[in-house]
């Protein structure tokens, strides 16, 4: 009889694999006034921004649930982040409701 030999399989090495690093985000210190006002600014853009149909009216109404829904439940910290996060949709949806218009 001829003798099989047994040889252990190759693994995966286990736990995550080392991806790019990411940039690092600059901490700037927002005063809870300044972003209680930068957030009824957003606010009122939203308003204005409503009527409009399409895709930015999507982009707008995501925003007015960050603002809204998301926002009483969120650390100050992490309304710092829902903020820019809605201020970066409302400009999208400005444009997008632009482009449309013209």
């Amino acid at each position: 009889m001829s003798r099989t030999i047994f040889r252990p399989l190759l693994r995966k090495s286990s736990g995550r694999k080392v991806g790019a690093a990411r940039p690092t985000r600059s901490v700037v210190r927002i005063g809870r006034q300044t972003l209680i006002d930068r957030r009824d600014h957003c606010m009122a853009e939203i308003a204005r921004l409503a009527p409009a149909p399409g895709d930015a009216a999507n982009l707008v109404d995501k925003a007015r649930q960050l603002l809204t829904r998301h926002w009483s439940v969120s650390s100050w910290r992490a309304r710092v982040d829902i903020l820019r996060t809605a201020e970066w949709l409302i400009g999208v949806g400005k444009k997008g409701a632009e482009s449309v218009s013209r």
